[in-house]
């Protein structure tokens, strides 16, 4: 029992001896924050920013790789290539003048990036003028009743496993967007998606379709970026 006792003693102290190096060592840390904190407080204001930022982030590199897989595909197939604008410029700004001049098979395309950043979102044109973007929330919806909500957490991961339920899909965050569109004169317009959207459909006569690479709408030629990399890869230049 004594040497229970004093096991338990020299323990005690033993804790007692590590939190207040804890706390020592947090307080040293806040006063070291307090006397560095224009240094500190951009950094922690950039950490807070990433999860809202990284949407944007996402895009941004997707357009530069669209870009640089375009220019690398133009010289292969020894296309003539000329990107007009800053490749990021309409994620973020509304402008007029189109963006790439690419010659193909003795074709010009004028190509303009439609504005805005469209990832993960569903886009519904009106026209290459208007469009009108909206978020979307999946939503599993299990088929079996259970009123437990525990048993339904449960229920719910072995329901997906065995396929016995069915998906809700809600849009909603609807948002108007308004696109410039201007083309080279004597030049194949085209509107290109980069990148790319979840869904993108467009009013044709009274109802809505869905709209793919290649696809002509009300005179501009549709492309998301994999389509249009994937035709220019098919193309050759003409001497």
């Amino acid at each position: 029992m004594t040497i229970l006792l004093f096991t338990l003693f020299f323990f005690c102290i033993f804790a007692l001896n590590a939190a207040i190096k804890f706390i020592l060592a947090t307080f040293s840390l806040v006063e070291a924050l307090g006397i560095m904190w224009y240094h500190t407080l951009p950094i922690a204001a950039a950490i807070v920013m990433i999860p809202f930022a990284w949407r944007h982030l996402r895009a941004m590199w997707s357009r530069l790789r669209f870009v640089s897989r375009l220019r690398r595909i133009c010289r292969k197939n020894k296309l003539k290539c000329k990107v007009k604008t800053p490749s990021l410029l309409s994620i973020f700004f509304r402008y007029q003048q189109s963006d790439i001049r690419v010659e193909a098979d003795g074709v010009t395309y004028s190509v303009k990036f439609f504005g805005g950043n469209v990832l993960r979102r569903f886009v519904h044109l009106q026209s290459p003028e208007l469009a009108e973007t909206s978020k979307f929330f999946v939503m599993p919806v299990i088929v079996e009743r259970n009123k437990s909500r525990l048993g339904t957490w449960v229920f719910g991961k072995v329901a997906m496993m065995r396929g016995k339920f069915f998906i809700n899909e809600l849009e909603y965050g609807r948002k108007k967007l308004k696109n410039v569109v201007s083309f080279e004169e004597n030049a194949v317009p085209v509107l290109l998606f980069s990148p790319a959207p979840m869904r993108l459909t467009g009013v044709v006569g009274n109802t809505s379709k869905p709209l793919g690479s290649a696809e002509v709408y009300q005179g501009v030629t549709i492309y998301e970026a994999e389509g249009f990399l994937r035709f220019l890869s098919r193309c050759s230049s003409v001497v």
